[in-house]
């Protein structure tokens, strides 16, 4: 890559930095990255919840269909 200066990848306004997300690099600026950190994180809380929630038996929809017809459960 040629050396200079680069623009977010996301909001194409600002410098940005080389950012390595899931092994791809990305030009991210340090508010954008932060954004990206902060909704990996609540994403990662809400399958955690619903993981547990599943475990215990107290989802609803599509998940509890298919627990009571798959014999592995």
């Amino acid at each position: 890559m040629g050396r200079g200066v680069y623009v977010c990848y996301a909001c194409r306004s600002r410098p940005a930095r080389a950012r390595s997300i899931g092994g791809t690099r990305y030009f991210l600026c340090d508010e954008c990255y932060e954004l990206h950190k902060r909704a990996n994180r609540q994403m990662m809380e809400y399958l955690n919840q619903r993981r547990s929630s599943f475990r215990r038996g107290t989802c609803s929809g599509f998940e509890e269909v298919s627990r009571k017809r798959d014999p592995f459960f």
